[in-house]
Protein backbone atom coordinates (compact mmCIF):
# COMPACT_ATOMS: atom_id res chain seq x y z
CA UNK A 1 0.00 0.00 0.00
CA UNK A 2 1.09 3.53 -0.92
CA UNK A 3 1.90 6.01 1.72
CA UNK A 4 0.05 9.36 1.16
CA UNK A 5 1.53 12.68 0.43
CA UNK A 6 1.21 16.16 0.47
CA UNK A 7 -0.33 18.59 -2.24
CA UNK A 8 2.60 20.35 -1.70
CA UNK A 9 4.71 16.84 -3.05
CA UNK A 10 2.13 16.29 -5.93
CA UNK A 11 2.42 20.19 -7.30
CA UNK A 12 6.57 19.38 -7.06
CA UNK A 13 6.24 15.96 -9.07
CA UNK A 14 3.83 18.30 -11.32
CA UNK A 15 6.21 20.25 -12.00
CA UNK A 16 9.60 18.63 -12.05
CA UNK A 17 7.44 16.00 -14.69
CA UNK A 18 6.39 19.42 -17.52
CA UNK A 19 9.93 19.95 -16.71
CA UNK A 20 10.94 16.88 -18.41
CA UNK A 21 8.80 16.94 -21.00
CA UNK A 22 9.37 20.56 -21.77
CA UNK A 23 12.70 19.98 -22.25
CA UNK A 24 12.35 16.23 -24.40
CA UNK A 25 10.00 18.61 -26.67
CA UNK A 26 13.01 21.04 -27.04
CA UNK A 27 15.37 18.18 -27.32
CA UNK A 28 12.85 17.35 -30.11
CA UNK A 29 12.32 20.27 -32.03
CA UNK A 30 16.43 21.13 -32.57
CA UNK A 31 16.71 17.09 -33.81
CA UNK A 32 13.60 17.74 -36.30
CA UNK A 33 15.94 21.17 -37.34
CA UNK A 34 19.11 18.95 -37.60
CA UNK A 35 17.48 16.73 -39.91
CA UNK A 36 16.03 18.77 -41.86
CA UNK A 37 19.14 20.89 -42.21
CA UNK A 38 21.34 17.21 -42.72
CA UNK A 39 19.17 16.19 -45.40
CA UNK A 40 19.42 19.05 -47.57
CA UNK A 41 22.84 18.47 -47.28
CA UNK A 42 22.30 14.77 -48.42
CA UNK A 43 20.75 15.96 -51.35
CA UNK A 44 23.40 18.64 -52.44
CA UNK A 45 26.13 15.98 -51.84
CA UNK A 46 24.38 13.70 -53.95
CA UNK A 47 23.98 16.55 -57.01
CA UNK A 48 28.17 16.57 -56.86
CA UNK A 49 28.43 13.34 -56.69
CA UNK A 50 26.37 13.38 -59.70
CA UNK A 51 27.71 16.51 -61.55
CA UNK A 52 30.96 15.18 -61.01
CA UNK A 53 30.83 12.03 -62.90
CA UNK A 54 28.56 13.74 -65.60
CA UNK A 55 31.41 15.47 -65.93
CA UNK A 56 33.93 12.64 -65.86
CA UNK A 57 36.24 13.96 -62.76
CA UNK A 58 37.93 11.65 -60.73
CA UNK A 59 37.61 13.32 -57.36
CA UNK A 60 36.28 16.49 -56.05
CA UNK A 61 36.77 18.60 -52.80
CA UNK A 62 32.70 18.28 -51.07
CA UNK A 63 33.41 21.37 -49.46
CA UNK A 64 34.04 23.28 -52.62
CA UNK A 65 32.79 21.61 -55.06
CA UNK A 66 29.60 23.89 -56.88
CA UNK A 67 29.32 26.05 -53.94
CA UNK A 68 29.74 29.07 -56.34
CA UNK A 69 26.78 27.61 -58.25
CA UNK A 70 24.58 26.85 -55.50
CA UNK A 71 25.65 30.54 -53.72
CA UNK A 72 24.84 31.75 -56.95
CA UNK A 73 21.02 30.11 -57.68
CA UNK A 74 20.32 31.23 -54.20
CA UNK A 75 20.90 34.76 -55.18
CA UNK A 76 19.37 34.53 -58.00
CA UNK A 77 15.70 33.36 -56.14
CA UNK A 78 16.53 36.20 -53.87
CA UNK A 79 16.12 38.91 -56.21
CA UNK A 80 13.52 36.79 -57.69
CA UNK A 81 11.43 36.82 -55.05
CA UNK A 82 11.77 40.79 -54.05
CA UNK A 83 11.05 41.05 -57.61
CA UNK A 84 7.67 43.16 -57.65
CA UNK A 85 6.30 46.01 -59.49
CA UNK A 86 4.27 49.28 -57.97
CA UNK A 87 1.48 50.30 -59.37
Amino acid sequence: MTTKNTIDWHKKCYLNNKYHIDKKISLLISLEKEIKRDKKNLVFYKKQIETAEIEKRDGFDSERFLLKRKEKKRKEKKRKKGNFKWI
